[in-house]
């Protein structure tokens, strides 16, 4: 997709999370439907209190992922270059973590809270499980 047409598409996916009351299904096990039903991949059991959550079809959870009022997004820009691409989410992320794309996250570790998870190529992992966040 062009980036006009990418950001049309952020637009219309925020207002339509927002007034479609998507939030209430939140912290329950339908949101896992909705994730799926947009394209995502569930691998299990997901708890999702976050914040917000963009590009769907990019996004996979691992099974017990927690996220905790925090953003989930396949998209990020930086230096002047727009990147979208496949998000892992796994483990549990703390209040008002923000993970952006091409990001792997290991299911056994916690991260945040106040942190940003971002890379920019599809080989881009989280920092090893001996490095604190």
């Amino acid at each position: 997709l062009s980036i006009p047409l990418y950001s049309t598409l952020l637009n219309f996916n925020y207002w339509v999370s927002n007034w479609g009351f998507w939030f209430l299904a939140w912290g329950t096990p339908y949101f896992c439907f909705i994730i799926r039903w947009m394209g995502g991949s569930v691998e299990g059991d997901v708890l999702f209190m976050g914040r917000s959550i963009h590009d769907y079809y990019n996004l996979t959870f691992e099974d017990g992922t927690i996220v905790d009022h925090s953003q989930v997004t396949a998209h990020h820009q930086s230096q002047g270059k727009f990147h979208v691409g496949p998000t892992r989410v796994g483990g549990l992320l703390h209040e008002f973590c923000y993970l952006q794309a091409n990001v792997s996250l290991d299911g056994k570790r916690e991260y945040g809270p106040y942190h940003s998870l971002a890379g920019v190529g599809s080989s881009n992992v989280a920092p090893p499980a001996e490095e604190k966040c």
